[in-house]
């Protein structure tokens, strides 16, 4: 009895594997493929059935796939607009959108992961006050390593290791611009210094502009 199990589940295996089999009175012909064989052997409401939720389906796939390609190209202007701490990490994300919508070869949960991940670490960004360090262009025209303080996305300050150098940087449409600002010097070199904790804190007043 075991042998005859073993046989038939190995025949039944093979059903499968072959999409024939003889010893099964409803395989299908060779002639057939097994999605033909399918299609005639479903009862005709359940055939109507399935190809109504197949038709929904694609439905729901095709505006889902155009409400991903307007939230890609947004967030390809978004980035651009970034400034280059945020840029930076963000990069391993930013680089998988797709350039043509229409070609890509990403599923499209894995596009929508991916601008949800860079949505929430730009808005990560946002919110908080980061001190990191960069080579800016001084008013004399020399690179230099300065200290940058920004405050979200809305302004950044720079000074330099020498305490006479400083900038302001604002976003535009086409990136971060930065001017310079040698006369508030001392008190962003004060900031950035509360804010790495080698200072005591303190009420420091920055140059702000605000844009309507």
């Amino acid at each position: 009895p075991i042998q005859s199990s073993l046989d038939s589940f190995h025949q039944t295996a093979n059903c499968f594997q072959t999409t024939t089999c003889s010893s099964t009175k409803r395989s299908p012909p060779p002639s057939k493929s097994l999605r033909s064989y399918v299609n005639s052997n479903l009862h005709p409401k359940k055939r109507v059935e399935l190809v109504d939720e197949n038709d929904k389906l694609k439905n729901a796939a095709a505006m889902l796939a155009g409400v991903v390609a307007r939230l890609e190209t947004r967030t390809v202007a978004l980035v651009a607009r970034l400034p280059d701490p945020i840029r930076d990490h963000i990069k391993p994300l930013s680089q998988s959108l797709p350039q043509d919508p229409n070609a890509t070869k990403l599923s499209l949960a894995q596009r929508f992961q991916n601008v949800v991940g860079i949505l929430n670490e730009v808005n990560k960004f946002h919110r908080e006050i980061t001190v990191t360090s960069e080579v800016r262009t001084l008013a004399d025209g020399n690179a230099a390593e300065v200290a940058a303080v920004y405050v979200g996305l809305g302004q950044a300050y720079y000074a330099g290791a020498n305490g006479a150098a400083a900038g302001v940087g604002r976003p535009s449409e086409t990136g971060w611009t930065w001017e310079p600002a040698n006369d508030a010097a001392g008190q962003i070199s004060d900031a950035i210094a509360i804010l790495k904790n080698e200072k005591v804190a303190n009420f420091v007043l920055l140059p702000l502009k605000v844009h309507p």
